[in-house]
């Protein structure tokens, strides 16, 4: 079986919310659809162990944020590579209250949102599929950023190998994604983001040599599902870690030749 095939499937990226009691809290997604017309409704899923997961199930309601085709990286970053068990998500990202209680995010960042009451769930494998009927939307005019486009995107943001001189050995580590600059940090552009997540420099760490990322062997690392890349230190990643995209685990993941 050749799970590539998913490749050919369409995504794009959206940042799906809830409100539960009063905790709000959203999270990247990149499977949302429509499964009917009259009522409108959609689908969801999200990883079991996603912290949004858990507040949809108790708040019963849900809101899509599709990310429009400008939107920053570092909204990805923000929403996709950290847990809101531990992060205020919405720290630096305005939003406003839908008629649901979830959280609309206001700004040039969002091509649309809806929000829907969960009328469905069902469980399947490793994610929660939530099925749920539209009760507010609203339409922007910009359009959605496929998930092609923010690895377009990511990859334009890498810095080229011969355009990062040594800076003295040292290495450098995203404090969101954790991805990790091996060389040539310092000497950087000032305005030069993550390619992983769009963070800027100021949220970069310097790491001591025997706590960078491990190399395994120089080998890659690419989700089965969705074609998110691990570049280096995949083998040493904790064995419950999930694809920060589309959330399937490292069983999904397939060495890169």
């Amino acid at each position: 079986m050749d799970l590539k095939a998913l490749y050919k499937l369409s995504y794009s990226l959206y940042v799906v919310g809830t409100k539960a009691e009063d905790t709000v809290n959203a999270q990247v997604a990149n499977t949302v659809f429509q499964i009917n017309s009259e009522p409108a409704t959609v689908a969801i899923s999200l990883n079991n162990n996603n912290y949004t997961n858990e507040l949809v199930k108790k708040s019963g309601v849900f809101s899509v944020n599709v990310l429009a085709e400008t939107a920053d990286l570092a909204i990805v970053g923000n929403f996709g590579f950290r847990s809101g068990r531990d992060n205020n998500k919405f720290k630096d990202y305005k939003y406003v209250e839908g008629v649901t209680g979830s959280p609309l995010l206001q700004g040039s960042n969002i091509a649309a949102t809806l929000e829907a009451k969960v009328i469905h769930t069902f469980v399947v494998g490793t994610h929660t599929l939530f099925i749920g009927e539209i009760v507010n939307a609203e339409n922007f005019d910009s359009n959605a950023m496929t998930y092609a486009m923010y690895h377009k995107l990511k990859n334009a943001a890498k810095p080229a190998a011969s355009a990062a001189p040594k800076s003295k050995g040292k290495a450098y580590k995203c404090d969101v994604c954790g991805y990790v600059v091996e060389e040539g940090f310092e000497d950087l552009p000032d305005d030069w983001v993550c390619p992983i997540c769009g963070a800027g420099k100021d949220q970069f760490s310097p790491v001591e040599e025997d706590s960078a990322a491990p190399k395994s062997k120089g080998k890659a690392y690419k989700c089965d599902v969705c074609g998110y890349v691990v570049e280096e230190g995949f083998e040493d990643l904790p064995d419950d870690w999930v694809c920060p995209i589309c959330g399937v685990g490292k069983d999904q993941f397939s060495p890169v030749e």
